[in-house]
């Protein structure tokens, strides 16, 4: 089967979008899920061993600091440093 190329065109721009989402999503899911690890209150770990390993809700203000943060300014302040392990 062969694709014309208007379709190859159209069907390339769909799975770019759909790169282009995943990763901002993907990166605002992980940034949220490490900050949150750093900064779990007994109580909240406690809850999460009730709940079967779900986050409790305060997960979701750290994806909308990270969705924020990456509106505004992009990847341009992120910055990976050494753990010095």
């Amino acid at each position: 089967m062969v694709i014309n190329e208007d379709y190859a065109e159209t069907l390339h721009e769909v799975i770019d979008d759909y790169n282009y989402m995943t990763f901002w999503h993907e990166l605002k899911v992980r940034l949220g899920k490490r900050d949150f690890q750093h900064t779990m209150t007994d109580e909240e770990e406690k809850e999460m061993e009730k709940n079967g390993g779900w986050y409790p809700s305060r997960i979701a203000d750290l994806y909308k600091k990270w969705n924020a943060e990456f509106e505004e300014y992009g990847v341009e302040r992120l910055e990976v440093k050494a753990s010095g392990k």
